[in-house]
């Protein structure tokens, strides 16, 4: 009598909570019945990546140069001295630069999340963002994109968030961290949320699996589209922008976005602002951006990417 009692007033009343202690689940709204999840951790992430109003939210990834070869000169916007001399930044130090442009200033925030499979960039990425603690823009969460053998580790360092794949599953239930599910099939969505021992608040989908996969997954979970960063013709603006109109999308992540590059924060702003902004997809070119691609002292230009191209495109080109 006791639980017919608690599951008519959590049903009538408006309180889930008491149908997940009485083990009852509802989903009369819904064409599809999932077991509701019994692991529960802090959602920064999640958060971060779904805005109460519904804007689209942009993630970017970070993937350190291989060999010190890839790594290009710093410009004179990356120095510290006191007027008689100059200090190259060290990589750890570029990253912390980096990683505060990404978080955003005195415009507002920029990047919703960084993304990396480097445990030891992200160690640097969670030690900067820490820094932004109760200021504004607030930290970005980071978000383990790497080996799952790895994955502990990666919270232990601060990690936010742990990609993970339905046949790593056993992982996930013992992260204190969200988890991202990459998954590729209808068959793998249903193993996660058949799962009641872990979370299933963010699945991560190709821009090809988003029409198909995205409407099978759970009404409240966040959907994360990738995106390869610097398309051709500016392709992942429009992929971005018709998956944000026509499919509902509300998160995407641009692949390979950050390099250790000089065009990193240039790139980001220019597709965060695009994917964002209810504007044109234009942009200003900087002082720097300008001198990579022809334009010298701060010249504004407007187009959809710097004339004639992302100079990184082109180096992987040859």
């Amino acid at each position: 009598m006791l639980l017919v009692s608690t599951v008519f007033a959590a049903t009538f009343l408006g309180e889930p909570s008491l149908l997940h202690h009485t083990g009852v689940r509802c989903g009369a709204a819904r064409m599809a019945f999932y077991p509701v999840s019994t692991h529960k951790v802090k959602t920064p992430l999640r958060k971060a990546l779904r805005k109460p109003n519904g804007a689209l939210t942009v993630s970017v990834e970070y993937m350190p140069p291989s060999t010190d070869a890839e790594v290009q000169p710093i410009d004179a916007g990356e120095v510290q001295g006191d007027g008689r001399r100059t200090v190259a930044l060290s990589a750890d130090e570029r990253l912390a630069k980096l990683s505060g442009e990404l978080r955003g200033g005195r415009e507002g925030a920029l990047a919703s999340a960084i993304w990396t499979s480097d445990l030891e960039s992200l160690r640097v990425l969670v030690d900067e963002q820490s820094t932004a603690k109760g200021d504004f823009p607030m930290p970005c969460p980071v978000v383990w994109h790497g080996d799952a053998a790895h994955a502990e580790a990666a919270v232990a360092a601060g990690a936010s968030g742990v990609v993970l794949r339905a046949d790593e599953m056993e992982r996930g239930t013992a992260l204190d961290a969200e988890i991202v599910w990459d998954v590729s099939s209808t068959e793998e969505i249903e193993r996660v949320v058949d799962n009641e021992a872990v979370p299933e608040d963010v699945f991560l989908l190709s821009e090809k699996q988003m029409d198909t996969l995205a409407p099978t997954l759970p009404a409240k979970a966040v959907v994360v589209a990738a995106l390869d960063a610097m398309q051709h013709d500016d392709g992942e603006i429009i992929a971005g922008r018709e998956l944000a109109s026509s499919a509902g999308c509300k998160a995407v992540l641009l692949r390979r976005a950050c390099v250790g590059d000089v065009e990193d924060v240039p790139y980001a702003k220019f597709a965060i602002k695009s994917l964002t902004s209810k504007k044109s997809s234009s942009f200003a070119i900087d002082g720097h951006t300008g001198a990579v691609n022809g334009h010298f002292g701060g010249v504004r230009a407007t187009a959809a990417s710097p004339e004639g191209g992302w100079e990184r495109m082109k180096g992987e080109a040859q």
